[in-house]
């Protein structure tokens, strides 16, 4: 859960313009229904919207929404990785139709903006909300409201039928994303369209529980939705879908009965929405005006109805570096808002954003290619009527693979590791302090290490600020092969905890490879699953690399010399207990430590003994 501060308003987001002030983390609102994946806020954060709106209101002396406004879209609908499924231009059409429509009394309308972004991707058109929004994300443009249609939206294993984020300066909020079914009930896009503009839902708690009574001792301007003229709701659970009438028999503190507005847009009655009140009404026009102050302190988009034409990047060039592919290109605009990346491993079909950068860069470095098969990048302005330039290829070789930067995670809200320990017995063998990386990443595998024996155990201390319930997992390469895959995980939290220090105890496979490889650990909040994935994105939370050493299992003189002479062992590693050992014939290895030990010995050469040197042989 997340407390919201007077900085930036931010919803499901992972990081917000330094320039907008209103920042919060916020904790989803339950609906039995799975209906909306929305994110409630607390009580904090809307008195900071509510003062900034009436300070708004008063400096522009009151006025109502300058009508008829016209809000520009850009739809992104996602299909699967062949190009099949996906919503129909004529479900699509129809929604918004029916979004004019019932936004035409505040004389807001919304108009397609630019051609339909198809985007074509099994994982996103399954779409996990907690998962793949993050990347999702990366194909909105700048000049326009997005909103994805994905084939299924899901959010903590729950079915969702959108989600939507509340007004914020954020470039990252100017979104929604709709399931198919959803797009064609004829409800969910006015709904999430409701809180883009600020609408809460009719049984909305974080201000407290709205009484029934609109007499003596009301509290409709400051608890439930904030507005009056739509009744107070329980949620949403005994109601006739079939005549739309409310059945429950729930009653307020004050033991008065519940009769929620059934056909509130804003509510849960799935069925039965078709109207908004004129409370909400004006809501939905004090919304407008305060989203796009917002937008316009911080510059991070825009709303552009114009449309207008953006001539192509061109001459897209790439080349392999060290892990990345770097990528150049000629800017012919003077008006896009940016650019975004995407690549494909088809020349023609199958393109998802991999990056975006800002107005007149031209140069991108992709730092998780692709590596063994030819791959395919393009760039377009991420402007709603951007166009695609050219298409570039470019084989990255398998030997040039390196291990996955993670998608961006917001670290800055107090989500970082501070330290992370690993321990054997009481042996410390690495302590590293740290902070906040880039993007939320910090690679300290240059700089920490720590030698590792396999079957033996460690313990993991992971320290946080402690103000947010976190949740994290270790993974070690066990194969080198720079992927860390399932097997390689050694820990996961059961579940977020809000502690300062969580530790953790694992033991080394006997099956890890000897040699330099990495360990990676991932730290997440509670708006996001416990990490199971290495490279994905997560809203919040923070990634650390470091380096370890595997001592071999098994190891072969091959030179004669001392036993803690490194070049003296056919692994450059000077054996331990956990190591079966074979001195070769011809050798003659030197013990020169009382501390040596081994787990087996074969002796086909010979051994001798320096004063006071031992040799442990066995567990």
């Amino acid at each position: 859960m997340r407390i919201f501060t007077y900085g930036c308003l931010v919803l499901f987001i992972w990081a917000c313009s330094t320039l907008v002030t209103l920042a919060q983390k916020g904790q989803k609102a339950a609906g039995p229904l799975g209906e909306c994946g929305t994110v409630s806020p607390s009580k904090e954060a809307i008195d900071a919207a509510e003062q900034a709106i009436f300070d708004l209101k008063k400096k522009l002396g009151n006025k109502a929404l300058p009508g008829p406004v016209s809000l520009p879209i850009k739809v992104h609908i996602v299909r699967q990785t062949n190009g099949s499924g996906g919503a129909t231009v004529t479900a699509l059409n129809a929604a918004l139709t029916l979004l004019n429509a019932k936004y035409q009394p505040v004389d807001i309308q919304f108009t397609q903006c630019g051609p339909i972004h198809y985007i074509d991707n099994d994982n996103f058109f399954a779409c996990d909300l907690n998962l793949d929004q993050p990347s999702l994300v990366l194909n909105n443009v700048n000049d326009a409201i997005n909103l994805y249609v994905t084939g299924t939206l899901v959010a903590d294993g729950s079915g969702l039928n959108g989600v939507a984020y509340f007004p914020s300066g954020a470039a990252s909020s100017n979104q929604m994303i709709l399931s198919t079914a959803a797009l064609s009930n004829g409800e969910t896009l006015p709904h999430e369209m409701g809180h883009y503009l600020n609408l809460y839902h009719t049984h909305e708690t974080a201000k407290g529980k709205e009484l029934v009574t609109r007499g003596t001792g009301a509290n409709c301007t400051t608890a439930g939705d904030l507005v009056c003229d739509t009744p107070a709701d329980p949620c949403c659970y005994f109601y006739n879908s079939s005549t739309c009438t409310y059945t429950g028999t729930a009653v307020d503190t004050q033991a008065n009965s519940y009769t929620p507005l059934v056909s509130n847009i804003m509510s849960y009655y799935g069925g039965c929405r078709t109207q908004f009140t004129p409370g909400q009404y004006s809501r939905i026009a004090d919304g407008y005006l305060y989203r796009t102050s917002l937008m316009q302190t911080s510059g991070a988009y825009v709303y552009n109805t114009a449309c207008p034409v953006v001539v192509a990047p061109t001459n897209l060039s790439a080349q392999e570096g060290t892990c990345s592919v770097r990528l150049n290109w000629t800017d012919n605009s003077t008006n896009e808002n940016g650019f975004i990346v995407e690549r494909s491993l088809s020349p023609s079909s199958g393109f998802i954003a991999v990056g975006t950068v800002t107005s007149n860069v031209t140069s991108f470095t992709d730092t998780s290619p692709v590596a063994g098969i030819a791959t395919y990048y393009r760039v377009v302005a991420a402007n709603s009527s951007g166009t695609v330039g050219n298409t570039v290829s470019v084989t990255v070789a398998p030997n040039n693979i390196c291990y996955c930067v993670p998608g961006v995670t917001n670290c800055t809200l107090g989500d970082d590791i501070i330290n992370f320990a690993l321990r054997s017995e009481s042996t410390t063998l690495l302590n590293q302090a740290s902070g906040c990386g880039t993007n939320g990443y910090s690679d300290y595998s240059s700089v920490s290490s720590a030698t590792l024996t396999p079957g033996q155990s460690y313990t993991i201390a992971v320290t946080n600020r402690a103000q947010y319930p976190e949740g994290f997992a270790v993974w070690i390469d066990f194969n080198g092969d720079k992927t860390f895959a399932d097997t390689e995980r050694v820990f996961t939290s059961a579940t977020h905890s809000r502690t300062a220090v969580q530790t953790a105890t694992f033991t080394l496979s006997l099956s890890a490879l000897a040699g330099t490889t990495r360990l990676r650990v991932r730290q997440s909040d509670d708006s996001s699953p416990v990490p199971t994935l290495p490279c994905n994105p997560y809203l919040y939370g923070e990634t650390e690399d470091y380096t370890v050493v595997i001592l071999p299992t098994t190891a072969t003189s091959v030179a004669s010399g001392v036993w803690t002479s490194s070049g003296v062992w056919s692994s450059g590693q000077v054996p331990t207990a956990a190591t079966d050992v074979t001195i070769s014939a011809g050798h003659t290895v030197t013990v020169d430590t009382p501390a040596a030990a081994v787990k087996k010995l074969q002796l086909n050469g010979k051994l001798l003994y320096q004063t006071n040197s031992k040799l442990r042989v066995g567990q």
